[in-house]
């Protein structure tokens, strides 16, 4: 893992964005597991109400 982290920086963008993505959803996903449930509750809440506003101004 160690080493996939040092050659990261040699590949373009475009090959490690979905790499770090996921990584970026595990370690929001660890961290809220982490927190207290009031608090997740209201990140999910915001994120739920940046998806519908997102939504609406789609259409």
């Amino acid at each position: 893992m160690l080493r996939v982290f040092r050659e990261k920086k040699f590949f373009p963008a475009c090959r490690i964005g979905r790499f770090n993505q996921i990584l970026l959803g595990i370690t929001i996903i660890s961290s809220l597991a982490k927190d207290r449930i009031d608090k997740s509750l209201a990140l999910i809440k915001l994120f739920n109400n940046s998806q519908y506003f997102h939504k609406v101004d789609l259409k």
